[in-house]
């Protein structure tokens, strides 16, 4: 997906080493979608948060390990640490 898109995030029963359990899953899979541009692309992710196992947390957010945020490091979803 990417450079704009819209990322929903969700709860599904998943089994990566042979058990099942409950998963917080970008986009729906596991592994989630590769988010790709070109140099220079902009982005503009829309994050839809669509949890509901209340077993789990149900707020959620992102951050972009290792993506260079000219003049919004402010957004890199960690509080007080920027890039």
């Amino acid at each position: 997906i990417g450079p704009v898109a819209e990322l929903t995030i969700v709860n599904r029963v998943i089994a990566p080493d042979g058990f099942e359990r409950s998963a917080t899953l970008a986009g729906g899979i596991f592994p989630g979608p590769l988010i790709k541009a070109q140099k220079h692309d902009n982005f503009s992710i829309n994050v839809v948060n669509q949890l509901q196992d209340k077993s789990m947390p149900l707020s959620t957010s992102v951050h972009w390990h290792g993506i260079h945020q000219e003049k919004t490091n402010w957004a890199d979803g960690t509080s007080f640490i920027t890039q």
